[in-house]
C-alpha cells in the first residue's frame, strides 16, 4: 500500500512540474473583462472618418484572438490577432467598406481589473512580415501567429457578424457598396457567376443605385 502511495505521489509531482514548465513565469493571465476593455479601446483608437460617415452610420468592429500577455519594460504586452472591419449601415444590411487581418502587439498598463491601451505595434509588409512578428512576439506565440490560416479568420469573422447582429440587428451583405462623396451618388454591386460557358465566369451586376444626402449635424 505504501509503495502504491509513493508511486502515485511521484506521478502527481511529475505532472505538476510539467504544467509549471509549460508556463513562462512572465506570462500574465487576462480576464474576459480586460480583453473586452482592450478590444473596445483598440476600436476607438482609430474611428472610421471617411466620407461615407457623412451620409450613413459607419462602425468599426474588431475581433481578437489573444495568444498571451507578458510583462515587458514596465508595461503589459498583449499578443493578439486582430480582424478589423469598417461597416456601413444601409437599409437592412451592413456592407464592409474596408478591413484588415493581422497580428498586433498591444502595449498596455494594467492595474487590477483596469487596463489602458498605450500603443499598438504592427508587423511590416513583404519579406519583413515574418521577421517583424518574431521581433514583436515571444517565440512560442510568433510561431503560432505565423502559421495561422483561413480557419482563424473564419472564426473571427463569425464573432464580427455576432457583434453587428447585436448592435444593428442585421446581417453582413456580400455585395459591394460604393459612394461618391462629392455627389452622394451610390451603387450596390453584386459579383455573380454567369456560368454560361460551363466554367467560373464572374461578372458584376448593379442591384441598386441612388443618391444620399448628408446627415444633419
Amino acid at each position: 500500500m505504501k509503495k502504491c502511495i509513493c508511486v502515485l505521489s511521484m506521478v502527481l509531482i511529475f505532472a505538476v512540474s510539467l504544467i509549471g514548465c509549460g508556463r513562462d513565469p512572465a506570462d500574465v493571465q487576462l480576464s474576459d473583462q480586460q480583453i473586452k476593455s482592450v478590444t473596445e479601446q483598440l476600436t476607438a483608437r482609430e474611428p472610421y472618418d471617411q466620407d461615407e460617415a457623412e451620409y450613413l452610420d459607419v462602425q468599426t468592429f474588431d475581433s481578437l484572438k489573444v495568444y498571451g500577455a507578458r510583462e515587458k519594460e514596465g508595461y503589459t504586452e498583449i499578443y493578439v490577432w486582430d480582424l478589423s472591419g469598417d461597416f456601413v449601415k444601409y437599409k437592412d444590411a451592413a456592407y464592409e467598406l474596408s478591413g484588415s487581418s493581422m497580428p498586433l502587439t498591444l502595449v498596455t498598463e494594467i492595474s487590477g481589473e483596469s487596463v489602458k491601451l498605450i500603443n499598438v505595434k504592427f508587423p511590416e509588409d513583404g519579406d519583413r512580415y515574418g521577421p517583424s512578428i518574431e521581433a514583436m512576439f515571444p517565440e512560442k506565440y510568433a510561431k503560432e501567429a505565423i502559421g495561422e490560416g483561413n480557419g482563424l479568420v473564419g472564426k473571427l469573422k463569425k464573432e464580427q457578424k455576432e457583434k453587428i447582429k447585436a448592435l444593428w440587428n442585421m446581417e453582413i451583405s456580400e455585395d459591394l457598396f460604393d459612394l461618391n462623396p462629392d455627389t452622394g451618388a451610390f451603387t450596390i454591386t453584386r459579383v455573380v457567376n454567369d456560368g454560361s460557358s460551363g466554367a467560373e465566369d464572374f461578372k458584376t451586376k448593379v442591384i441598386e443605385k441612388g443618391r444620399l444626402t448628408k446627415k444633419e449635424l
